[in-house]
């Protein structure tokens, strides 16, 4: 015990004198001490009051809520029986069955499957004088001692067929009464615990023939609308039912040519395959392009946007257009002549890298030229991120016709590259360099001392610092790499495909009302990506 002395401690010696339990009560039930702090009185009113009006903060909130319920209650009509809409409320609901003979009535309350009996009772009769209310007033009690707040009935029990009431005049609406409309008035008039629903029971089909008409009429036809596997489901089994009815309706849909060509499928989900990690600034480097923008005061359109994949480094040129010899010449400007010669480069597949030009110059300078998988832009998903911290920035500072976001350009730079990132918790600029990025409000910082090197010292331990920064870089990256595999892996929908097999191939490059897949195609060779 940290202070023996303290008021807690003296509180708490005070309370084990005590038996007492103590229960946690929420909020909203814990009315006693709120009312307190919301008294409507005044001082005059308090000296010859001896009963406070109090309310409280849950009285308040409960009031709005009591009077809509009161409003509703006193506009609805609450049947006690009524006709389903569409069978639907009537499938997960216990059913109630009729069994007549000569002198007894068998009611019985089933499962919603109707092959399990949950309570059975019994109405004597004679010489075909029917108690109808009491047989009502049984139901009543039987479904009110088993909790049940509904059940079903089948508009074709044979109970409907025995009750009076054909030819009945109906005062209310000038119509003669049918077995169900007596039995509905029977119910709303002597329920009160329960509510019976009348359904219609699904016709039950055996025929393959008919059911495959069935299927088709309510599927491939202008009213079917190719609809999907769940709607077509629920829109059959309110009027039909047939065994296996979920897995032929799954098959038939599964393999309709229309649907494969229109209809937007589940993904694939590969799982990840963990890639090379350079060991050195700038050994690999992506290179993408933004935009077009709005054209800037200088004539800007596109923004090339350069990466280091290990130190993260980022590189942002404006440029007037992308056309192959800018984009060459502001490599060559800005990537190789300042920071030395890439080992590969890493692009998408757009025309401005993809051509006689670029090619040359890789070869040119022995440069591995690597090409991203079509309308698949992780393969340089970082670069991909910092665009959009890129774009985050421009918003903050350009003008209000964003005539000048490449003059902002430098500064996101600078910005990113003096930024910790995420994966390797350096600083673009700490890897390339070796020291951190002196800021103007450091600069005004007199006390601090700087070491003094000579050459040889400043060498040895500035090497010493990059190679030690870039093993941990290293391994964080590679770390984080197998993270994000394990983790991704769980989510895998992998495509399994073999040789033969006929696949679709989805269009990338489509109007808008074009079909989504094109095909089948029949696989004829297999090979590992790398």
């Amino acid at each position: 015990m940290k202070n023996p002395s303290s008021k807690l401690t003296r509180m708490r010696l005070d309370l084990e004198e005590f038996n007492f339990d103590i229960e946690h009560v929420k909020g909203k039930q814990n009315v006693g001490p709120d009312a307190l702090s919301r008294v409507e009185i005044n001082l005059e009113d308090l000296k010859t009051m001896s009963i406070l009006p109090v309310q409280t903060r849950s009285i308040t909130k409960d009031k709005p809520q009591a009077q809509v319920n009161e409003q509703i209650d006193n506009k609805t009509d609450h049947l006690r029986a009524y006709d389903s809409i569409n069978n639907i409320d009537a499938f997960d609901i216990p059913k109630v069955t009729f069994e007549l003979n000569n002198t007894e009535i068998n009611i019985y309350i089933k499962n919603k499957n109707l092959k399990r009996i949950l309570a059975r009772a019994q109405l004597f009769y004679y010489k075909g004088m029917i108690n109808f209310i009491e047989c009502i007033q049984l139901i009543n009690d039987m479904a009110k001692t088993m909790n049940l707040k509904k059940i079903a009935i089948s508009v074709k029990d044979p109970i409907f067929n025995i009750l009076p009431g054909n030819g009945t005049l109906n005062e209310a609406n000038n119509t003669t009464l049918n077995g169900i409309e007596t039995f509905k008035k029977i119910c709303n008039d002597n329920l009160s615990d329960v509510t019976i629903i009348l359904y219609v029971p699904a016709k039950v089909l055996k025929d393959e023939n008919e059911i495959q008409r069935l299927i088709k009429e309510n599927h491939d036809t202008l009213l079917g609308g190719h609809v999907g596997i769940n709607k077509l489901l629920q829109k059959l089994r309110r009027n039909y039912f047939w065994k296996n009815m979920k897995d032929t309706i799954t098959t038939y849909v599964k393999n309709c040519v229309r649907c494969k060509l229109n209809k937007h499928t589940i993904k694939t989900k590969e799982v990840f395959e963990k890639t090379s990690t350079p060991i050195k600034a700038f050994d690999l480097v992506s290179m993408d392009t933004v935009g077009p923008l709005t054209r800037s005061n200088r004539g800007n359109r596109y923004a090339l946007t350069i990466q280091c994949d290990l130190t993260k480094y980022i590189i942002t040129l404006p440029i007037i257009d992308k056309q192959a010899k800018t984009l060459a010449k502001a490599v060559v400007e800005n990537l190789i002549l300042k920071h030395g010669c890439p080992k590969a480069i890493k692009t998408d597949m757009g025309t401005e890298y993809k051509n006689e030009v670029f090619k040359e110059i890789c070869t040119m300078l022995s440069i591995d030229q690597k090409f991203s998988t079509a309308y698949h832009p992780e393969t340089i998903g970082a670069l991909e991120r910092s665009h959009r911290c890129l774009n985050e920035y421009l918003r903050q500072f350009i003008n209000e016709q964003q005539d000048d976001w490449d003059s902002w350009l430098p500064f996101f730079t600078f910005f990113y590259n003096t930024t910790p990132h995420t994966e390797h918790t350096f600083s673009p600029f700490e890897l390339v360099f070796g020291n951190q990025a002196n800021y103007p409000t450091e600069l005004k910082n007199t006390t601090i001392v700087d070491p003094v090197y000579n050459h040889d010292s400043y060498h040895k331990e500035l090497k010493f610092k990059l190679q030690l920064a870039a093993q941990k870089a290293k391994f964080l990256l590679d770390k984080s790499k197998l993270q994000r595999i394990t983790k991704q892996s769980e989510q895998a929908n992998r495509i399994n495909i073999q040789l033969g097999d006929k696949v679709w191939l989805k269009r990338e490059n489509r109007r808008k009302l074009d079909s989504v897949y094109t095909g089948p195609f029949e696989i004829v060779k297999l090979s590992i990506l790398t």
